[in-house]
């Protein structure tokens, strides 16, 4: 609980509007679930069915933690035939039924194509693998996110345990972790170029667990490499702790700041629309209240939507978007303007445009609506 109250990985996405952290939580709570399963005990089980099924929800790509609890609530099980047909219903067969279920009651509701549309745009792209050298480069490189002195540390774990301390690999949530750590390295490399911080969020909670449970192992058998290990942990607790001391010391509301800019612009020009374009609009909106409309997802044509809605100020990062213009291609983009928001090349200056309509563009825009 130290180790996880001190990182300042952890820190920052708490204080984010995320599904990662409600994932984490999630995934936590069913292997405390799963581990309280028997052979005599049925009730984690259906419990587990129930919360898999909620954790699927939250978001898909949860599916690749559903390993680890399987691994756990088998091996409360006893890991025998019976246990693994139980297992196996309790986090695969009933929780695919509830999902069906539930896509089958979106649908009646007439929100199948959004449902499969979500699906579809999440899709990981075809892997590069003439690239699989870099790409695994940076994602060890990028792993130190996760922590500094823990994620080396999980490193020596792994030669520790297979040339010292294979008796660890016996406590099933030593394995699930190694699991779990494993499946989202996975998941993280098919998606290649988009190396995204929160998909290592939910590895930070396996590699405290790794290791905590080899320093636990550690002090019963080896006092010096014990030491050794409360050495590494003493470190990454105070490291962590200062870390966090200067987000809150030197804070940056930046973004928060142009929203608010953007706010008081937009209220400045009553006779423009009052209606935010761009990918980052809904977050725009979250801190100020001014309608958006998202550019980067959905599934009726842009087009179309713009046309509908007629938005008055566009948004964007840098500069606009390629594949933007085809549906701005009725509007005279004027910059009013741009404001520094993130230490990050793509999102470097978050820029503000006055959609102005082009002469004699309405009619035609407007006409297969009206």
């Amino acid at each position: 609980m130290l180790l996880l109250a001190a990182s300042p990985f952890a820190f920052v996405f708490n204080r984010l509007a995320i599904l990662d952290t409600l994932v984490v939580f999630e995934f936590c709570v069913l292997l405390l679930v799963a581990s309280c399963a028997s052979a005599k005990r049925l009730w984690p089980l259906a419990a587990l069915a129930i919360l898999v099924t909620i954790m699927m929800l939250t978001k898909t790509t949860a599916a690749v933690l559903l390993p680890a609890v399987f691994w756990i609530a088998w091996s409360a099980t006893g890991r025998r035939l019976p246990g693994l047909v139980r297992a196996s219903l309790a986090v695969v067969v009933f929780p695919a039924l509830l999902l069906k279920g539930y896509a089958a009651v979106v649908s009646a509701l007439g929100y199948g194509a959004e449902f499969s549309y979500f699906f579809g745009v999440n899709a990981s792209p075809e892997i590069d693998w003439p690239q699989t050298l870099a790409t695994l480069r940076e994602f060890f490189q990028d792993c130190f996110w996760i922590d500094r002195i823990l994620y080396p540390a999980a490193l020596a774990i792994v030669l520790l345990t297979v040339a010292w301390k294979r008796k660890l690999l016996s406590n099933p949530l030593f394995t699930a972790s190694w699991i779990v750590l494993a499946a989202q390295a996975v998941f993280i490399f098919t998606r290649q170029d988009d190396f995204a911080p929160r998909y290592y969020l939910v590895m930070l909670a396996p590699l405290i667990f790794i290791v905590t449970l080899t320093f636990g192992e550690l002090i019963t058998n080896s006092r010096k490499m014990a030491a050794l290990s409360l050495v590494a942990i003493t470190c990454s607790v105070t490291m962590n702790a200062a870390m966090i001391g200067q987000f809150l010391t030197h804070r940056d509301y930046d973004f928060h700041n142009a929203a608010l800019s953007i706010r008081d612009i937009i209220r400045s020009h009553p006779e423009q629309k009052a209606l935010i374009l761009g990918v980052s609009g809904n977050q725009i909106s979250l801190m100020t209240g001014v309608s958006s409309i998202n550019d980067g997802y959905g599934t009726e044509d842009m087009a179309e939507k713009v046309a509908r809605y007629q938005p008055g100020w566009y948004v964007a990062w840098n500069d606009v978007v390629l594949k933007d213009q085809d549906f701005l291609s009725d509007y005279q983009l004027e910059k009013v303007a741009s404001y520094p928001a993130f230490d990050d090349d793509d999102r470097g200056a978050l820029t503000l445009y006055k959609m102005v309509r082009k002469t004699g563009s309405a009619p035609d825009s407007l006409a297969g609506l009206r």
